[in-house]
Formats: C-alpha cells, sequence, structure tokens
C-alpha cells in the first residue's frame, strides 16, 4: 500500500478556524486525505467552502446531527480513513511547517505510531517550545531535539507514555488503530487519554521525532473543551477504571499510568469549581481503593515510595470527603 497521511478533524461550530487549519494541511505537501467530522455544528459545515480551503485536496465531510463529542467524532473519522496513516487534529489548532519533513522522515519507515514534539501557545514567548514537563520526559529519554528515534526501547516508551494525551501529536498506521479495536472514549472531555495509553500498550514499533510537528492553542474562556471546569471532567473515571483493569498491575505500562493518574488528580483539583472538590477526592479514593491491593502497593512502594505516598494521601483525603 502506498503511503499517505489523513488529517482527520472532529469539529464543532469552529467555522472561523477550520478553513485556516485546511490551507495549512494543503501547504503541507504531506497530507494527501482530510476527513472532517461535523459533530453537530449549528449552522452546518458546507462541503463547498471546506473544499475551496483545501486546496484540490480530497475532503470527505461527515456529519452528526446529534453531538458525540469529540472522541466519537474521531472514531468516526477513523471509520472513513482510506489512507495509510493518519493524524488526528483539532480545528483551533495550527499545524506546524515542520510537518511535511517529519512525514519525509518517516517515508520507508514500519511503526505502529511516531510520538512528535509539539508547541502550546502559552509558551509562544520562548519561540515555538514544547511545555516543561514534556520537553523533561523528551529529554531524560535521550532522544533527539530535531531527528527521529527509533524504535525506542521499552523503558523509553514507557516514559514518553506519560508526555501530554493528546491526539495530535502522533502519527498513527491506520491499520494498527483499526486491528486492536483503539478508539477514544466518548465521555465528554478527556476522551483522547484511552487512545494515547491503549496505542502504547499495543504497539510494538514506536518512534519518536524532535520535529515540533504541532501548536496547541490555548485561549482563556469561552466555550472550548480546555476551559470546562464542572462536573463533566469527573467522567474521567469512567476511562479512568477501563484503563486500570488493562494496564494494572503486571503491564510494563502500570506505574508510568498511576504516575500520570497522579498528575492528572493534581491538575482536575487546580481547574474544576471548588464545589467539586469533595466529590474529586471520594472519586479519587475510590480508583485507588479499587485498583491498587496490598501486594502491588506494596512493590509500588519499593519501585516509587513517592507515588506510593501519593495514593495513601489520596485513600485519605477520600476518606476525610
Amino acid at each position: 500500500m502506498t503511503e499517505s497521511l489523513a488529517l482527520v478533524v472532529p469539529t464543532r461550530n469552529d467555522h472561523a478556524d477550520l478553513p485556516r487549519l485546511l490551507r495549512e494541511a494543503a501547504g503541507t505537501k504531506a497530507v494527501s486525505e482530510i476527513v472532517v467530522v461535523d459533530d453537530g455544528s449549528d449552522p452546518p459545515l458546507k462541503e463547498r467552502a471546506l473544499r475551496r480551503a483545501a486546496r484540490g485536496l480530497p475532503v470527505t465531510l461527515l456529519r452528526e446531527e446529534v453531538s458525540r463529542g469529540a472522541g466519537g467524532a474521531r472514531n468516526r473519522g477513523l471509520e472513513a480513513v482510506s489512507a495509510s496513516h493518519l493524524l488526528y487534529f483539532d480545528g483551533d489548532d495550527r499545524l506546524s511547517p515542520e510537518i511535511g519533513p517529519l512525514w519525509a522522515d518517516l517515508a520507508g519507515r514500519d511503526y505502529d505510531f511516531c510520538i512528535f514534539r509539539h508547541a502550546d501557545s502559552r509558551m509562544l514567548w520562548r519561540g515555538w517550545a514544547q511545555p516543561h514537563a514534556d520537553e523533561a520526559l523528551w529529554a531524560a529519554s535521550g532522544l533527539s531535539a530535531t531527528a527521529l528515534s527509533g524504535p525506542v526501547s521499552e523503558a523509553v516508551s514507557a516514559r514518553l507514555a506519560q508526555a501530554a494525551n493528546y491526539p495530535w501529536n502522533k502519527i498513527y498506521r491506520t491499520a494498527f488503530l483499526r486491528e486492536n479495536g483503539i478508539r477514544c472514549s466518548e465521555i465528554p472531555v478527556h476522551n483522547d487519554i484511552a487512545l494515547h495509553w491503549e496505542s502504547f500498550d499495543a504497539a510494538r514499533t514506536v518512534l519518536a521525532s524532535g520535529r515540533i510537528g504541532a501548536l496547541h492553542i490555548v485561549r482563556p474562556g469561552g466555550g472550548r473543551l480546555t476551559n470546562q471546569t464542572g462536573e463533566a471532567r469527573l467522567a474521567v473515571f469512567e476511562s479512568l477504571d477501563v484503563l486500570a483493569r488493562r494496564l494494572l498491575p503486571d503491564r510494563p505500562l502500570a506505574l508510568p499510568f498511576l504516575r500520570f493518574v497522579g498528575y492528572l488528580l493534581g491538575w482536575l483539583r487546580e481547574n474544576i469549581v471548588p464545589e467539586l472538590h469533595p466529590r474529586l477526592e471520594a472519586l479519587s479514593a475510590r480508583f485507588f481503593a479499587r485498583h491498587v491491593g496490598p501486594d502491588f502497593y506494596a512493590r509500588i512502594a519499593m519501585e516509587d515510595p513517592v507515588l506510593a505516598r501519593d495514593i495513601l494521601i489520596h485513600l485519605a483525603m477520600g476518606d476525610a470527603a
């Protein structure tokens, strides 16, 4: 099969940003197919306008009359892709000029997915820079800041799995996702966490590119999923429970996953309304009580005492709540 790259874009009421993204895709000389899933936009997207913005690239427009959320839209987009590889992307983010050279680097390589560095609009004062936490993981893995590395070792893969759980910092082999039944969850937010961890768990060959392939745009306020602070955030425990049953206690990603969960719970506490803190603490304690038994906890205490301490703190806070 000839190598080709599809851009899969879930979108809802993003009429202003989406045409710009399609123009960028056409300019990369890497993307050969675009699948846009209109997740209940009002008014609906118009295929003619999208084709005009894509400047000759084939565009498939799918529509959900009732919104399924970004996860459901990505899943439907996966079904429609004909290209050998795909890149999930959000309509309000930006493709980097490096995505073309990155795709060229991958030509002829055998891989399940390639994770690449990304920039964040909150860091633009430093240029197109990756957030500090992800950059630290990259450096600790001994990976190049520019070149293509891999296949990476199991240890490096486990470290990279703790990077931002975004859907748009990886180029996937389409058949890898389909054959392994890897999909986004369809919870309101955090629906890309399942895609991320199941991919790292199932992959046999992971590559890592130091090129910055995307710019994540964060705008304060408004109705974007990034800015949600309410009860929808707590639905993430549905996804975490499913992943815990898959990864804990014996998979290589078990401890990296729990470290990520600890980070996520701290992030949630800072970003949801204070009225929800007692529920968050109770759900957190229930998660660890359900998935970390005495034998597993003893192993965690031996291998990562800081993680073991944090688990005890979550259990205690849940009792207090």
